[in-house]
């Protein structure tokens, strides 16, 4: 980000000066998935967006029957992640290889003594789980990080939804709304809504900056 035409910041930088932590910045732009330990394994909800189009490294097992509902090596197609759901899968049971090479969504903190094993952010490996596991957590957050949210997102300038980061800025004149989305769609489109009349609360962050 840049302030008044000067050198670039980081953006985390410009939030942590307006009062926001760690923590607070990973949650605004990512959402989290908790894994909860049960026996050798971590149980986690199933989401079919989170496992369509990949490829297990572990079996995907039913946490409630204990049956695989997908072998590890297999790529999950999108519809065979839909009918998991629509079939009742609601919980997974994943090996603890699962948690490797994921990032804390919290800080890891004895609510007893104050120490801190591990902080937001922070990657876990191998000693990171054993460490979390001694100490006796049971539940761990951490980042999807495959799936960004951006908010607010902007409204339909162009008859289209902006559901993820965009190239150009919420566009301020009929005009340059259809040259963004000629640019989106390589093809003009005609706004069905005049940009001016978009509430200045569902401008794009880059546009309010």
């Amino acid at each position: 980000m840049r302030i008044d035409r000067r050198r670039k910041l980081p953006a985390t930088t410009f939030l942590m000066a307006l009062g926001m932590d760690g923590e607070e910045i990973l949650r605004t732009f990512y959402e989290t998935v908790p894994y909860e330990k049960r026996g050798e394994g971590w149980v986690t909800p199933y989401k079919p967006e989170r496992w369509r189009g990949v490829k297990p490294e572990f079996d995907l097992v039913d946490a409630d029957t204990g049956e695989v509902a997908a072998p590890a090596g297999t790529k999950v197609s999108a519809r065979q992640a839909k009918k998991l759901a629509d079939g009742g899968l609601k919980s997974l049971l994943l090996a603890p290889d699962a948690l490797l090479g994921r990032y804390l969504a919290a800080d890891a903190v004895n609510m007893e003594t104050g120490e801190i094993y591990a902080e937001a952010g922070d990657e876990l490996d191998q000693a990171a789980i054993e460490l979390l596991e001694e100490s006796g957590f049971s539940t761990i957050d951490v980042l999807d990080i495959d799936h960004v949210t951006v908010a607010p997102t902007c409204a339909t300038p162009c008859g289209w939804t902006r559901t993820t980061p965009a190239r150009t800025p919420c566009s301020t004149s009929t005009a340059s709304c259809a040259r963004a989305s000629r640019r989106r769609r390589k093809r003009p489109t005609p706004c069905s809504t005049a940009c001016s009349s978009i509430p200045s609360a569902t401008t794009c962050p880059r546009s309010a900056a």
